[in-house]
């Protein structure tokens, strides 16, 4: 057998009349790739000044597994030649792991198939998925498809909803392009039209600047935040202005159309970075002309102009209420469609009891409730505890801080709250401010109905009257018939003919109480009570046949 030794120095390479031979000069594979800001451009030789335009670079990117060498020649260079960083900002992708922590390995056999990712979740969701990451962080990833999974459901889904949802009630109304151009200026809006509208320009803002300074892992959390906040909490409280009948009067109708069409459309192009598929189909179905991508568009900026932090504060209370409010109904047994006649707001806050007079309407709505009443005798429903905040005296104050706490629970309430009047104590020649303290609430009686949220309380009157029963029952008959029309396939426009069968003395009595209320949500143009003498069945319905469409 005869062996032939070749080296690249006896290799020429001749492409277009030039010969190519091996460079003599080479130190290191981590030199030449340090070089690369000046090699790219064949810099000092040419291009010097369009090299000097974008030097330093603005970031570098890498993954953690290969950062040491180049990161290290690039610095030692430009320090070198230039007495400056190579780059302004460095992004550092973590590891990928499989699910069982080790290395992926085609052997083993412990990831996924890619492409059967695709395939089953889309793109957007494994894309969002790893964007959203400690991979981001320049940490390690267990890889899982639970977690793509979850994506879809919790992130891709709620969001086409909230498109669908308008597509369908825009095209059953005829809602045009045109139309939607003459609502109500943004401050003539309903409260929650101007709420969703300064909550998106505010993730527009701290979106812009997390991005401009590189935070990249602190862009998505609030993007997908801001998913929950349109679908769980825009689109479903003012539903019942998209159902309304098309008045050419009603124009908040409209406004509640124009405002879902402009926060779809901006949102779609702040989130097209991370979901940029289904933020493209998004974007084609809201516009007119369908020659454009969202991709081409300038990414949005923020217009202080309309964003309202008073109204965004305000909401966020309320919404700590519901909250609060739900999970009470809930320890007592309480389902939402239970109407109650009040929940009370104890605090002496008058700035607090104001803002929540503020969006009182939202909380009535949607805990179910007749009235809110406010109590401002907390000294019957909570108290307070104050206690040192350990990680940050602990080192300020050393054994102190055991005499510290000793003081601070001898306190008298009328002492503690001079405390929080004058934001801090003085206490042995130390001055501690509120923020060094735990100061916090506790209920004075453990009852299942009162619950404290951070500054306030709240407390459900849970006795239930006749009245409020019967209209329970009005809700649940509501509910069993959408459910109905839902299966049986009816478009939303659809009108009915409903027959109402029972022998029950209280589904009587409701039904004679919210007549209208159950005609209204169900769209029905006729409904006959029908007795059934024979059956045990509380509640029977039968939806006969589709009058007429709209």
């Amino acid at each position: 057998m005869t062996y032939i030794n070749i080296f690249l120095d006896e290799i020429k390479i001749e492409i277009d009349g030039k010969t190519y031979t091996r460079t003599p000069e080479v130190l290191d594979c981590w030199f030449e790739s340090g070089s690369m800001p000046y090699g790219q451009q064949h810099y000092p030789f040419e291009n010097s000044e369009n090299f000097m335009d974008g030097f330093p670079a603005d970031f570098i990117a890498e993954g953690l597994d290969q950062t040491r060498g180049w990161f290290y020649t690039l610095t030692v260079l430009a320090v070198s030649l230039f007495d400056s960083v190579a780059f302004k900002n460095c992004i550092t992708t973590g590891m990928i792991l499989a699910e069982d922590g080790r290395k992926m390995s085609k052997s083993l056999k412990n990831y996924p198939d890619p492409e059967d990712l695709l395939d089953k979740y889309g793109g957007d969701s494994l894309r969002a998925y790893l964007i959203n990451s400690p991979v981001v962080r320049g940490e390690p990833l267990k890889f899982s498809e639970e977690g793509v999974k979850l994506v879809t459901r919790n992130v891709i889904l709620p969001l086409w909803n909230s498109f669908s949802f308008f597509s369908n009630y825009a095209n059953a109304d005829n809602i045009t392009i045109e139309e939607l151009n003459k609502a109500a200026p943004i401050e003539n809006r309903a409260l929650m039209d101007q709420w969703i509208i300064s909550s998106l320009q505010s993730l527009i803002k701290t979106v812009n600047e997390k991005m401009e300074n590189y935070y990249l892992y602190e862009v998505i959390p609030p993007l997908i935040g801001f998913i929950d906040e349109l679908t769980n909490w825009y689109v479903r409280t003012n539903r019942k202005r998209f159902w309304k009948e098309k008045d050419i009067d009603d124009i908040d109708k409209l406004n509640a159309f124009k405002t879902l069409h402009e926060v779809l459309l901006e949102f779609s192009k702040t989130m097209a970075p991370v979901l940029p598929f289904i933020c493209e189909e998004i974007y084609q179905g809201l516009i007119k002309e369908q020659n454009s991508s969202i991709h081409l568009e300038d990414y949005p900026e923020a217009n202080d102009q309309i964003i309202n932090k008073k109204l965004e504060d305000q909401i966020a209370i309320a919404k700590k209420i519901i909250k609060t409010g739900r999970n009470i109904r809930m320890n007592l047994d309480l389902p939402n469609k239970q109407p109650l006649e009040k929940i009370s707001i104890i605090s002496n806050n008058s700035e607090l009891v104001k803002d929540i007079g503020s969006v009182k309407e939202i909380i009535l709505d949607e805990l179910n409730l007749k009235n809110i009443d406010y109590i401002n005798e907390v000294d019957e429903w909570y108290k307070y505890e104050c206690k040192p905040d350990f990680s940050k005296l602990g080192p300020k104050l050393g054994s102190e801080i055991t005499n510290l706490t000793t003081f601070l629970n001898d306190l008298e309430q009328t002492e503690i709250k001079k405390i929080i009047e004058k934001k801090g104590l003085s206490y042995k020649n130390n001055e501690i401010s509120l923020n060094d303290l735990d100061m916090r609430l506790v209920k004075l009686e453990d009852k299942e109905s009162h619950e404290i949220i951070e500054e306030f309380s709240i407390n459900l009157d849970f006795q239930i009257s006749d009245e409020l029963f019967y209209e329970r029952i009005s809700r649940e008959i509501v509910s069993i018939v959408q459910n109905q029309r839902k299966d049986l396939k009816f478009d939303i426009t659809d009108r009915i003919k409903l027959d109402i069968l029972t022998d029950d003395e209280k589904a009587k009595a409701s039904f004679k109480l919210f007549n209208d209320y159950i005609a209204k949500e169900t769209l029905a143009t006729e409904i006959n009570l029908v007795e059934k003498k024979a059956s045990n069945i509380l509640l029977d319905f039968k939806l006969d046949t589709v009058i007429e469409k709209i």
